[in-house]
């Protein structure tokens, strides 16, 4: 929904989708999940280890 503000009101996108104004917005503003913030790290150490592999 973010990547489309500007081409569609968040009401609209929201009716259409099945979800709540309210839920987007609560969603937008909540912390990563652990889970999430796992998967991040994880991507971190395989794009330095990737780039890192180029070197040799």
């Amino acid at each position: 929904m973010s990547a489309n503000r500007a081409a569609f009101p968040i009401a609209v996108m929201a009716r259409v989708l099945g979800v709540s104004e309210a839920g987007y917005h609560a969603w937008r503003q909540r912390e990563p999940s652990a889970h999430a913030q796992a998967d991040a790290a994880l991507l971190k150490r395989i794009r330095t280890i990737h780039a890192g592999a180029g070197e040799a």
